[in-house]
């Protein structure tokens, strides 16, 4: 079973459990409060599992989307988790009116995936940042958060299919207080490279101890049609 839908569902069982016969209002609205979002996240992990199990040769449905859909619709996947954890999600979205050609659903949960993560690695009262831009050819979706960040080593071994399967799900390193942990970030790196395999893209990583760190998600853009004699979009 794919890591992270066994974490959510191991999660929701004790949840479930420690609910049943509670008597104090109070602890029986958080604990429910906890179960709805523990079955939220198990139900972008089977999204996850789904948009892994199509092979990548497949290829990507060919879909007109703008930018700015892709990104409000991944805020709303994780602004649950983002409440619960009072991680504010803030974006900036200088490429939103950009356009890209692929799956709007799986485009969607790759963003989302990388949302999570980030969302799931910072503190209490710390924001995460989604941003877009246009640069060349290509449309640049990041995310970015301000937990401890990671050294050089701890991105090269993310940066791999072996290590990101390894130790992939939604680890808990750095639950609720701003840290990575070890392979905390594969999962949702998979499913965001796998992702944009499927649409002629590829994955970013950045990061340094205390800085945070910055994954982005680089799709070709569709460029609009030139009448003669104007000049190229930018």
């Amino acid at each position: 079973m794919w890591p992270g839908l066994r974490t959510r569902i191991a999660a929701i069982s004790l949840l479930a459990e420690t609910l049943r016969g509670e008597r104090d209002r109070r602890v029986v609205e958080r604990l429910a409060t906890q179960l709805l979002a523990e079955a939220e996240r198990a139900g972008r992990a089977i999204d996850d599992v789904v948009a892994l199990a199509i092979p990548a040769s497949a290829g990507a449905p060919h879909e007109d989307i703008v930018v700015g859909t892709v990104m409000a619709d991944a805020v709303r996947c994780v602004e649950s988790v983002a409440a619960h954890r009072a991680v504010t999600v803030v974006t900036h979205d200088r490429g939103r009116s950009v356009r890209i050609v692929g799956d709007r659903h799986q485009l969607v949960a790759a963003v989302a995936a990388l949302l999570d993560n980030a969302v799931r690695h910072s503190a209490p009262g710390a924001s995460v940042e989604l941003s877009s831009e246009s640069v060349g050819d290509e449309v640049r979706i990041a995310v970015r958060d301000h937990g401890c960040g990671m050294s050089a080593d701890e991105l090269d071994a993310i940066a791999t299919d072996h290590s990101a399967h390894r130790d992939g799900g939604h680890g808990d390193g750095g639950h609720g207080d701003g840290g990575h942990g070890d392979g905390g970030h594969a999962g949702g790196l998979l499913v965001a490279r796998h992702v944009a395999t499927r649409h002629g893209g590829y994955v970013t990583a950045a990061s340094a101890p205390g800085a945070g760190a910055t994954f982005a998600l680089h799709l070709p853009r569709v460029r609009r049609r030139v009448r003669s004699g104007a000049a190229p979009p930018p």
